[in-house]
């Protein structure tokens, strides 16, 4: 490792090199959310300043890498729960925190680019003052390179497809060094790739992404007792198979939830709606904000913009504590608060707006909380995160992306699972039960006809393929890229973190 690292200390300035023992490098490892993340500790943590700094990196390195001496990992924001996805132990962590910023094109095209470090709240807050809006991460603390490259949800996403669907021009780093641009008419073929490919086909370091007309928007969560949820399940797949609401759906983007919190000793639910216009109780709403035994004092809905809801999204864990804390009925307890360092793991599947299926969901993840109840600091909850077909449709519109969904798939809803807890000695029993959980649910779609592969990359776990979901033709189209552009595999061998074309 030592030539390494003495080739990285002759090509950079030694203020972008951080090594164990250092402060600084302390602060960055110890800056992911996850504890499971900040466990793994690279030889050396880089941070480039500029593209050119990324081209020499990866020129620099490609004799180490070619010869197995070194391998890396790409952090953006550090917020993905999967281990090892943005850390390396032993190898070099490219940060691209200083890779930031968001300004507005050249051109009076209404295309912002921005840096892959930059973070969602940041970039909110600079289109919210010029009136407009992108796709972006429903949590302001995100990093911009995760969320696009996973594929990505936003608030808007019924109305303007997937986060990556919306990346009108990447410039990337290719293993080469080569520093290219990918849009639709130069290297399209890598374009597509890059909308949910992840980290495959090289380094991304900006994105330009296209704008709309965004205003203040209605929104936020109620929160009500877990005996209702099942009737909310109804309310949803209603809401998503009815054709006669298919323009409304387009203004509409709802996630309804369970969670199982410790100390609680119970399960609390949520829903959290959302309209894109300025239009207060907006009647499309109404099922999923007027349920009977709501905890009033958590009731949140009001006119905001993106930037208050995206900080008021901070992530999945903070709502619930807001309840733990606000609720005369909950005590306030010990447990993971935001900026808290904690286990953590996040997984998904996906199946049809189908009510049997759904109350099925829901019924496995009541199962196996019960598993898992006595966990210290646990904190368990299962998101149901619709993909309606105006989302599909506004995906194909805009030109597609590599994730294998058609309109004519849907409307699907995700299945999504969170869990926070304190020790390492549980993660098994934590893991094994949302797996479990999952299974199920996987094994009763089946039986149904209702189940479908997909898997958004965001939301993955480790032991998840989300490119094998993505179908046949995607992937095989997806190594071709990758042969072109990286023919001997730099990004598939010496870039482990997951999830990769070969796996």
């Amino acid at each position: 490792m030592d030539p390494v690292l003495q080739t990285l200390k002759v090509a950079f300035p030694r203020a972008q090199l951080f090594f164990p023992g250092e402060r600084t490098y302390t602060t960055l490892n110890e800056s992911y959310f996850s504890e499971m993340e900040r466990e793994h500790t690279p030889a050396c943590i880089f941070l480039p300043i500029s593209t050119l700094d990324v081209s020499t990196f990866m020129r620099r390195m490609n004799p180490f890498l070619l010869q197995g001496e070194v391998v890396f990992a790409i952090r953006s924001g550090g917020q993905q729960f999967t281990p090892g996805c943005a850390n390396i132990r032993n190898g070099i962590t490219m940060d691209l925190t200083l890779l930031d910023g968001a300004e507005m094109r050249e051109g009076g095209d209404n295309v912002v680019s921005i840096g892959p470090g930059e973070r969602w709240g940041v970039v909110y807050d600079f289109l919210t003052a010029k009136g407009l809006g992108v796709t972006g991460s429903r949590r302001a603390e995100c990093g911009v390179g995760g969320t696009v490259l996973g594929g990505g949800m936003s608030f808007f996403s019924s109305r303007e497809g997937f986060v990556c669907d919306n990346v009108v021009n990447f410039e990337v780093v290719l293993a080469s060094g080569d520093i290219v641009n990918a849009n639709e008419h130069d290297n399209a073929d890598l374009w597509m790739a890059l909308r949910g490919g992840g980290n495959n086909f090289g380094v991304v370091t900006r994105f330009d992404m296209r704008t709309f007309t965004q205003g203040p928007f209605f929104g936020g969560s109620v929160y009500y007792e877990s005996w209702e949820y099942q009737h909310q399940i109804e309310e949803l797949v209603a809401f998503l198979t009815n054709p006669e609401t298919s323009a409304a759906k387009e203004e509409v983007h709802l996630r309804i939830g369970l969670a199982y919190k410790k100390k609680w000793d119970r399960c609390m639910a949520q829903n959290q709606v959302w309209y894109t216009q300025p239009e207060l109780n907006a009647p499309e709403l109404e099922p999923f904000t007027t349920m009977a035994l709501q905890v009033e004092n958590m009731r949140s809905l009001g006119m905001t913009t993106m930037w208050e809801a995206s900080k008021f999204q901070t992530h999945d864990l903070d709502g619930w504590n807001r309840l733990a804390s606000s609720s005369s009925s909950l005590s306030r307890e010990d447990g993971p608060d935001n900026g808290s360092c904690y286990r953590c793991a996040y997984m998904n599947t996906t199946v049809k707006a189908h009510v049997q299926t759904l109350k099925a969901a829901s019924n496995a993840f009541l199962t196996s909380a019960t598993t898992i109840r006595n966990v210290p600091g646990l904190m368990y909850s299962m998101s149901l995160q619709p993909y309606p077909v105006s989302l599909l449709e506004n995906s194909a519109r805009l030109g597609g992306n590599s994730m294998g969904l058609k309109p004519s798939d849907g409307p699907l809803v995700g299945v999504v699972l969170v869990a926070y807890w304190d020790h390492e000695e549980h993660d098994e029993m934590v893991v094994g039960a949302m797996k479990w959980m999952l299974g199920t649910v996987e094994d009763e779609a089946a039986a149904r006809k209702t189940g479908v592969p997909f898997k958004l990359m965001n939301y993955s776990s480790d032991f998840q393929n989300p490119i094998a979901s993505y179908g046949t033709l995607s992937r095989s189209n997806m190594r071709q890229v990758s042969k072109r552009v990286d023919p001997q595999g730099i990004f598939q061998h010496y870039v482990p973190g997951r999830f990769k074309l070969l796996a």
